[in-house]
């Protein structure tokens, strides 16, 4: 069995044999409020002082079994060897490389464009109480519901130009069904297994409805019903129905004080985004930048967006956006990526118009020390790396072969269409995607083509083909009622209609966005993955594993490099 800290220790004991003396001895005499020696130069109690204080809140006090003297001493080594790290790298001019500026960028770009978000926003947004009470008075429907019934169904669907023959089929297995509850069959277990409705994987849960919801017809027969009693068949044009009411609820009422706190928190979000959208426009005129979100349905070559030395394509911009995890691709719209890529760059050239890496000129050059330290942590990490023996990776591959193991993925294609209160209705949405659906079956249609044509979603740029993603990946952003649909799919079937809801945070319920069809087209397995393979993953594994206990041994390296004196009983 192989152990990195057997392999880390010749080494670190050695520089902690040697370095015991050093750090500890401390005999030489120094003048007062001096608490370290090295090559580099004395420290003082002050410097660690100032030091401490510019740590983050939580590290500037020692732990609850820490003594202080030891706390103190341990952020004095680790002043010791950020300095001499920071100067080997300024030596070096590591942020000169290409690493070392992506890196600083990385670190320091979210600082300026947050800087400037922050200048507008505050002198934007505020909310007063007064407009809290006004909207809370005007939308009362928001802060609670009258009475309310929790209801279940089992549905056996048919088109609205469905024939007779085809309605009568659908009607006898539902009522079919319907004797098999009255003679006791369970309806959870049937709703999940029998009924067509996107509703089955959550066992026909409908949701919590007001009066009105359901139409006239259905309305009156769901609301008639007792808690647990089941309905009658009720017909209506898309198909039939078998309802069951779980239980009541009562009317309720939220106060304003205790909307206050998420109204508040919900104008400030609304007033942000409103001030944001004004500011974008306004840095779009005074920087001449060229903005043309209207080419997203243009060629691949298209440019959308270009300002000084920065030009994005719409072939760029699905690259960058196709990178991404599947849900992170569509947690905006491809609209909304283009104009948050826009913006970003829109507030760089805005710091760079303010000055504000002048202005900010203390907080850069903390930026790069950090930088620096970082960036010469990564050489020492490197060439342990590759100093490391293939014997121990090895070793440590075959006891963590699991680890290693490719994961197992899905291809699939898909076909989405959103609702839009402008477009077809639910109904006409999903009688839409069943004849896309039925025609794909019957070989009269091209899955990838109708996909190309009609998808909403950005993978219709190539014929609605996903990529390899999780399994799960579509579940979990399409919402509950989704994830087991695609998941029971089998390879090369196209689905029925499926639902995508988003949750609404403010209404703490699922909405419907949505129905898509999806068609698995193929699986790649988990399996195992050769050392030869995967030896680079192996060793920043390896690494990591033992990250902490390396990190140590560099830090004395470092303090053993610069001839670290410590007078312990200063501290």
């Amino acid at each position: 069995m192989v152990d990195w800290r057997q392999v880390l220790r010749p080494r670190a004991v050695l520089v902690l044999l040697g370095g015991a003396c050093l750090l500890a001895c401390g005999a030489e005499p120094a003048p007062d409020g001096v608490l370290a020696r090295t090559v580099d130069g004395d420290v003082t109690a002050a410097e660690l002082d100032s030091y401490i204080l510019s740590l983050p809140p939580a590290r500037r006090r020692p732990a609850e079994d820490q003594k202080p003297a030891d706390w103190r001493r341990e952020l004095l080594e680790e002043m010791l060897v950020a300095r001499r790290l920071a100067a080997e790298a300024a030596e070096a001019e590591l942020l000169a490389t290409d690493e070392g500026r992506l890196y600083f960028d990385a670190l320091w770009q979210p600082v300026l464009v947050d800087r400037v978000r922050e200048r507008r926003i505050a002198a934007k947004v505020a909310v007063t109480d007064e407009e809290l009470r006004e909207f809370y008075d005007a939308h009362p429907e928001e802060f609670g519901h009258g009475p309310q019934i929790r209801l279940r169904h089992i549905f056996k669907r048919t088109t609205r130009d469905a024939s007779p023959e085809e309605r009568a089929a659908a009607r006898s297995a539902i009522d079919d069904l319907h004797r098999q509850l009255m003679a006791g069959a369970s309806f959870i277990e049937l709703a999940r297994n029998q009924s067509d409705s996107e509703t089955a994987p959550l066992e026909g849960l409908i949701g919590r409805l007001d009066p009105g919801a359901l139409g006239p017809a259905a309305d009156k027969i769901v609301w008639a019903l007792e808690e647990g009693e089941i309905s009658d068949v009720v017909s209506t044009p898309v198909g039939f129905h078998i309802f069951r009411v779980d239980n009541r609820l009562a009317p309720f009422h939220m106060e304003f004080a205790e909307a206050r706190t998420r109204l508040r928190r919900r104008f400030e979000r609304e007033k942000t985004e409103a001030t944001l959208d004004e500011y974008f426009e306004e840095l779009v005129a005074a920087s001449g930048a060229d903005w043309s979100p209207q080419d997203l349905d243009g060629g691949d070559d298209a440019v959308l967006f270009a300002l000084g030395d920065f030009r994005l394509t719409r072939g760029e911009l699905l690259e960058r956006v196709l990178a991404m995890p599947f849900v992170d691709q569509r947690s905006v719209p491809l609209a909304e990526h283009l104009r948050q890529l826009a913006a970003w760059q829109l507030y760089l050239w805005e710091a760079e118009r303010l000055d504000l890496d002048a202005e900010l000129a203390a907080e850069r050059q903390e930026m790069e020390r950090t930088a620096q330290v970082e960036l010469a942590y990564r050489g020492r990490r490197r060439a342990f790396l590759e100093a490391l023996d293939d014997a121990a990776l090895e070793a440590y591959y075959e006891e963590n072969r699991e680890r290693f193991r490719s994961r197992n993925l899905l291809r699939v294609r898909m076909l989405l269409r959103l609702f839009d209160e402008e477009g077809p209705g639910w109904f006409a949405l999903y009688e839409e995607l069943d004849r896309v659906a039925r025609g794909v079956r019957a070989g009269e249609l091209d899955f990838a083509a109708e996909a190309a044509r009609l998808s909403d979603d950005l993978s219709a740029a190539r014929g609605g083909d996903t990529g390899w993603i999780r399994p799960g990946a579509i579940g979990d952003w399409s919402g509950p009622r989704a994830s087991r649909a695609v998941l029971d799919l089998p390879l090369g079937q196209i689905s029925d209609p499926i639902l995508v809801e988003s949750y609404d945070e403010n209404r703490m319920l699922y909405e419907r966005r949505g129905y898509m069809l999806v068609r698995p087209e193929e699986i790649r397995g988990s399996g195992d993955r050769t050392f030869a393979e995967v030896r680079d993953e192996v060793a920043e594994r390896f690494v990591a594993t033992g990250s902490e206990t390396l990190q140590r041994q560099i830090g004395r390296e470092v303090l053993e490099e610069i001839e670290a004196t410590i007078f312990q009983d200063r501290l």
